[in-house]
């Protein structure tokens, strides 16, 4: 049996030299001087506990339990450092589940006692993922909400895989044909719908500038990135393309300014962006964006918002800019079991000296999200139709005297396994489908497609 000297003990309760003199050579096994600790810890006795536990540690140094304790007291004596570093020994020596999840636990509340609160946020999804009730789970979802709001860094990941039927938004036919009489030619092989899979990464740092009750200012860097991979259906269409020539990605810095009420007319929020996109590799445009939008609460379960846009697009190529304007308006109301449904219409207009990018559009929309599971997977969904009017648009060197217009219907129905998880995040999967039909077989596609990704619990 694993044990220590008594006298040690006494002298780290006691911190007297003397007592520990005159006390008798006694033992005390690993095990009751390991509750030792946790006793004095829970009783308040910091100082105490820390040198139990490093008395423990100085023979058994990978004890899990020994370190476990310093990584709770360590940040209480303002040595953040030092117990985030215990914290992560006592995880990786720890054999017992229980130990684990407290091991991860403090290790979180160090990192935050230190402001890294990034790693702060990492370790407490370690905690969640590690908690062996749902109790425990939704006490730890009230720390990580308790945690945003003091940290001035918030972090998003998001990614998914998706088999689809027209990763390039190709026509369906391999013909050009424009209002359906008049033939030009044949498509090239990029220009129709090629499959394959398409996996897409999404993040956000959002770094908090200033914050009150009444306001919050934030500086928002976003990224997103596909990467595409052609079936071999699609490589015979296409023998000299590559999956990679359609990948395309964003990137922008976003500032934003958030009030908690406006009066009058005023907006409650209001975001400057400015950011880069990739096509294929290569540059495609830079984009600046004025967002000014205004909640309207109606009852407690019912809201409408109201958004004006404006952009601006500056190709990396020759191409001409566009100017860019959009209007959208969305009702909320959540049911009594806690179901959101929404309904909303937009308008966008684009102006551009190059006609073919100059567009009029109007669409709407709806959608609905379930509170609570059925089955152990939770349902949401979205359906809408746009319509896009190209006043004049032409192909090469022919004019099309009527211009252009597309109509298109997409849907969506996302499944959320909430009952499984990993560190907080719970894989969706999103069945989705459009249809496009136009007056030129260009712009004419179908596309069906299927994703699998994670989303955050909390």
């Amino acid at each position: 049996m694993r044990t220590l000297p008594r006298c040690l003990l006494l002298a780290a309760i006691l911190a007297a030299s003397s007592v520990c003199g005159a006390a008798e050579e006694l033992e005390l096994t690993v095990g009751q001087a390991r509750e030792a600790a946790r006793t004095a810890y829970r009783q308040g006795d910091i100082e105490s506990a820390n040198t139990i536990a490093r008395i423990i540690l100085e023979s058994h140094p990978d004890d899990a339990s020994a370190l476990l304790v310093l990584a709770a007291t360590e940040p209480l004596m303002g040595r953040p450092e030092e117990g985030r570093q215990a914290g992560v020994r006592a995880w990786a020596n720890a054999d017992d589940p229980a130990l684990r999840h407290e091991a991860a636990f403090y290790t979180s509340k160090a990192y935050a006692a230190d402001d890294r609160f990034f790693m702060a946020q990492l370790w407490l999804r370690r905690a969640y993922h590690t908690a062996d009730s749902e109790e425990e789970r939704e006490q730890l979802e009230n720390v990580f909400d308790r945690l945003r709001t003091v940290s001035p860094w918030l972090m998003r990941f998001s990614f998914d895989v998706a088999p689809s039927s027209n990763l390039n938004g190709g026509a369906s036919s391999e013909f050009l044909v424009i209002d359906d009489t008049f033939p030009v030619g044949q498509l090239s092989g990029t220009a129709r719908a090629l499959s394959g899979v398409t996996s897409s990464v999404q993040g956000q740092a959002v770094r908090t500038l200033s914050q009150s009750p009444d306001h919050l200012t934030t500086l928002t860097f976003n990224g997103y990135r596909t990467f595409n991979t052609l079936s071999d259906e699609a490589k015979s269409i296409a023998p000299e393309a590559e999956g990679s020539d359609f990948d395309y990605g964003v990137a922008e810095v976003v500032l934003g300014y958030r009030r908690a009420q406006s009066p009058f007319i005023l907006p409650d929020r209001i975001s400057v962006a400015l950011g880069q996109t990739w096509y294929g590799g290569e540059q495609l445009d830079k984009l600046s964006r004025l967002t000014l939008s205004k909640k309207v609460k109606i009852t407690p379960n019912d809201w409408m918002r109201f958004e004006v846009q404006a952009e601006h697009r500056d190709p990396d190529d020759d191409g001409q800019d566009r100017q860019g304007r959009e209007l959208n308006w969305d009702y909320f109301h959540q049911t009594k079991d806690g179901d959101l449904l929404s309904f909303g219409v937009s308008g966008t207009n684009v102006t551009s000296d190059e006609i073919d990018y100059a567009y009029t559009g109007v669409s709407a929309r709806m959608s609905a999200l379930m509170a609570d599971d059925i089955w152990g997977v939770r349902l949401g969904g979205s359906l809408e139709y746009s319509f896009n009017d190209y006043p004049d648009y032409r192909i090469g060197s022919i004019y099309i005297d009527d211009g252009r217009e597309d109509r298109e219907i997409s849907a969506d129905l996302d499944i959320y396994f909430d009952q499984i998880d990993y560190m907080g995040f719970v894989p969706v999967i999103t069945v989705s489908g459009s249809k496009t039909t136009s007056n030129i077989s260009r712009f004419e596609t179908d596309s069906l497609g299927i994703s699998i990704g994670f989303n955050s619990a909390f």
